[in-house]
This record gives structure tokens, sequence and C-alpha cells, in this order.
């Protein structure tokens, strides 16, 4: 293989690696936002209870009890607002569905570069002009995705 052949594994490592990193990624969001979902509802569930368990026990307004169980209904209400409006601001679900997608994207272009190298080992030499176009192809495939991946992937 000559140098321009090793740089095509190269790159096809890189592909490998971002697409892995790139599917990882989307998985942790979809559980963040499957995570963020289920702690809204639930707390929301409990805010409701709440409410309704101090009129079923007909609880003295004003007593200590009541007092404590409306604020900490209030409470509550707060938070599943300020979790609601975090969770819309980070939008995982539909940066799960992108990340995805371009992942795929970049498996299918794999696919495309173990046929280039295929060729090369069938003795069909590559040159320097041939392989640029295809370091290009991938760096716009990478960068059509709006979303990145953090670290922790």
């Amino acid at each position: 293989m000559n140098h321009v052949e090793n740089s095509l594994l190269a790159l096809e490592e890189s592909v490998r690696k971002t697409a892995g990193v790139r599917y990882n990624a989307a998985r942790r969001l979809e559980r963040r936002d499957w995570f963020a979902t289920f702690s809204i509802a639930m707390f929301s569930a409990i805010s409701v209870g709440i409410a309704v368990m101090q009129k079923v026990y007909a609880l003295l307004p004003g007593s200590l009890i009541d007092d404590y169980l409306t604020a900490l209904s209030i409470f509550i209400g707060i938070f599943v607002i300020v979790i609601s409006l975090i969770e819309w601001g980070v939008n995982a679900r539909l940066n799960a569905q992108l990340i995805w997608q371009n992942a795929e994207k970049l498996n299918a272009f794999k696919y495309r570069l173990t046929l280039w190298l295929a060729q090369a080992k069938d003795g069909i030499a590559l040159t320097r002009a041939e392989v640029a176009p295809i370091y290009d192809e991938y760096e716009t495939i990478k960068r059509s995705c709006p979303v990145n991946h953090e670290t922790v992937d």
C-alpha cells in the first residue's frame, strides 16, 4: 500500500470512531429526554395527588399540615416548570435525531470508503487527486450536523 491508501485507512478509522461517538451521543440524549419526560410526569402526578389528598382528607384550611402540603405542592409545581423550560431549551429529542441521522450518513460514507480501499487492494492505485474529494466529502458530512456530541460520548 502506498501513502495515499494508508491515509484512506486512517480516514476510515476516523469515520468509524466519529459515527460511533455520534450514535452514543444520540442514545445519551434519548435517555436524557426520556428521564426528563418521566420526571415531569411523576412530579406533576405528585403535585396533583397532594391537592387531591388535601380535599379527600378534609384538612382544616390554615392548619399546619394544610399549609405545609400547599407549600410543597407549589414548590413541586415550580420545579416542574423549571425542568420543562430547561428541557425545552436543550431540545434533546431533536438533537438526538439529528446526530443519529448524521451517524447514518457517516456509516454510508464509510461503506463507500471501504469500496475505494478494496479497489486499492485489487491493485487499482488511487491518486491524491482522487482522494482529496473523499476527504472533502467526509468533512461535509461531519459538518452537516448542526449539533455536535459532547466529550463524554
